[in-house]
């Protein structure tokens, strides 16, 4: 969380589920969900997708047209890198409770 929050996720993302006033997704619940691409595909966000739209966004487009965030390679250490997808990881919740 203070990696994300000094780096300035947060001005994009939240924590809480909510989008207003969020150009980018919300982290939570983030980790595990079904991730649709702007060619049809899909994928799970894994800690392998995670990291792939961190460092290489993109990649991916979510949306026709929009650019996609900066990317963090360079910017992150590889452990600053592995403390965000663990702390959006940690975001998922529990299956079958709701926070």
């Amino acid at each position: 969380k203070i990696v994300a929050e000094t780096f300035g996720c947060a001005a994009c993302h939240s924590a809480d589920g909510t989008i207003e006033g969020k150009v980018g997704p919300t982290w939570r619940r983030l980790y595990g969900a079904k991730r649709t691409f702007v060619d049809g595909t899909s994928e799970l966000a894994d800690e392998l997708y995670l990291r792939g739209k961190i460092l290489d966004p993109q990649q991916k487009p979510m949306k026709p047209g929009v650019i996609e965030m900066p990317s963090y390679r360079g910017v992150l250490s590889e452990q600053q890198l592995e403390s965000v997808v663990l702390y959006i990881k940690s975001l998922a919740g529990k299956p079958g409770r709701d926070e």
